[in-house]
């Protein structure tokens, strides 16, 4: 079964893309990690494909 699917992402401007045509498709079974140096955008993928929790909400769960 699917649980996050996206296709063709694109972050960046007209000069830097920090990814572009980015996509995924992830299971239930699958396990994702998301490595990189520091500073990679890392955080920033993770945003935007809503993966992050406020910690209010962690703390609420």
């Amino acid at each position: 079964m699917t649980i996050l699917a996206s296709e063709y992402l694109h972050k960046g401007n007209d000069d830097y893309f920090v990814f572009r045509d980015l996509s995924i498709d992830l299971s239930s079974e699958d396990i994702l990690a998301v490595i990189g140096p520091s500073g990679s955008s890392k955080t920033t993928l993770l945003k935007i494909l809503n993966l992050i929790m406020p910690f209010r909400d962690i703390l609420n769960q």
